[in-house]
């Protein structure tokens, strides 16, 4: 008789766990969509922002760099490299929170000069 009061009480037990009152069902069904409408938003626009950043990095760089070759082109031309890297240093120190290394390359993609802010450091910021 004990065993069988441990065991219609273990399962009305039971039961009653796996009922929610109403006010639980509506915090649930109103709060679920809610959650996860912020959850899909706010990572399409985190995306969307970093490909929004990442275009805006490449627009930059290729406004400093089209200019830069233009400028280049007369002292590669000529073969005056000392004037190719003075134009490469300047701007590099008047860019330098964006631009990191500058390389020149020829037609068979090798580097005819080059400057890294961190190898050249004697220069200074022009005023």
């Amino acid at each position: 008789m004990l065993q069988q009061y441990k065991l219609t009480k273990s399962m009305n037990s039971a039961e009653n766990m796996t009922k929610y009152s109403l006010r639980a069902w509506v915090l649930v069904l109103a709060l679920a969509p809610t959650i996860l409408v912020g959850i899909l938003l706010g990572s399409y626009f985190t995306i969307n922002r970093f490909y929004e950043l990442e275009e805006s990095l490449i627009e930059r760089g290729s406004n400093i760099i089209e200019p830069l070759a233009i400028a280049a082109e007369i002292g590669l031309e000529t073969k005056n490299f000392e004037t190719t890297k003075r134009l490469i240093t300047s701007v590099q120190l008047n860019k330098s929170n964006l631009v990191q290394f500058i390389a020149i390359f020829d037609t068979k993609e090798t580097a005819n000069k080059s400057c890294n802010l961190g190898i050249e450091r004697g220069f200074e910021r022009p005023a």
